[in-house]
């Protein structure tokens, strides 16, 4: 089948003509007709080899090719949108994960002293999958939220509104990130190893 493939044009009539024209169809494709076109003339193929007709078709009729060729843009469009829809889905699932999950790592980090704790992923998942996390991080999430607001109408005052919506994003951040210290309290596991304590805590010991 592969070498009767590759030989399958030069088996035609007209086989110069043939790759010329279809050359120069797909050389002046983003012009999109010249593309339609060209898969008109593959729907052809495809047509008379299914039927048991070897071959090649010409170029000619170019109207009904034209139909053809837009016919087969029309559907190869739509399935070349669904790996498009496919990564957009998945990558909107992947970012609100990690939205969600971003707190309690941050959270973890903060509470051991440990970085490698922030990427416990059995560790963090007992953690995220609590009612009490996801009223938590919901209740920051608003938080965040409103401060969000709150720089988008101060920042219609030029200069001094943006200037000041820095202040307002701050605060809304601490907020949010108190929220989320007072839920790591109440669902983080119990470790048998203390904290250590800070460097200003030692040094006053």
């Amino acid at each position: 089948m592969m070498s009767a493939s590759l030989t399958y044009l030069r088996d035609g009539d007209a086989v110069v003509v043939t790759v010329l024209i279809g050359g120069l169809l797909l050389l002046a494709s983003p012009l999109v007709v010249p593309s339609v076109l060209a898969l008109g003339y593959v729907s052809r193929v495809l047509r008379r080899t299914a039927d048991g007709d070897d071959a090649p078709p010409a170029f000619e009729a170019w109207g009904d090719l034209l139909v053809e060729g837009a016919k087969a843009f029309v559907v190869a469009f739509v399935y070349s949108l669904l790996p498009i829809a496919a990564l957009a889905i998945a990558g909107l699932a992947a970012s609100l994960a990690g939205l969600y999950v971003t707190p309690a790592a941050l959270a973890a980090v903060a509470d051991s002293g440990r970085i490698g704790d922030g990427f416990a992923v059995g560790t963090l998942w007992t953690v995220v999958t609590k009612r009490a996390y996801a009223t938590g991080w919901l209740t920051a999430a608003a938080v965040a939220l409103g401060g969000a607001l709150a720089v988008g109408v101060l920042s219609v005052v030029p200069v001094l509104g943006t200037i000041a919506g820095f202040f307002v994003q701050f605060y809304a951040l601490v907020a949010a990130a108190a929220v989320i210290g007072w839920t790591w309290s109440d669902v983080r596991p119990v470790s048998s190893d203390p904290p250590e304590p800070e460097a200003a805590e030692r040094a006053a010991v």
